[in-house]
């Protein structure tokens, strides 16, 4: 789950920023993570519904040899 917290903190950082409230995220792992890997945490709009100020974004987490380590979806609300 601690590449779920980096999701985390990006999410709260980056996209949507810090009016964003992650409400959800699902994760499937594909491969382990050590703790010396560089990895990169791809986050993309997937949806936005404006009437309700929430984002659906797909989530992809590699590993710096392309590997990937696990892929899944996040929902978060701007407040």
């Amino acid at each position: 789950m601690l590449l779920g917290s980096l999701v985390s903190g990006t999410l709260g950082m980056e996209l949507p920023g810090e009016r964003g409230v992650l409400e959800k995220m699902q994760l499937s792992f594909r491969n382990p993570c050590y703790v010396d890997d560089e990895i990169t945490i791809d986050v993309a709009v997937a949806k936005f519904f404006a009437s309700v100020q929430t984002l659906v974004l797909t989530v992809k987490i590699t590993r710096a040899d392309g590997t990937l380590l696990a892929r899944g979806t996040a929902q978060a609300g701007l407040r």
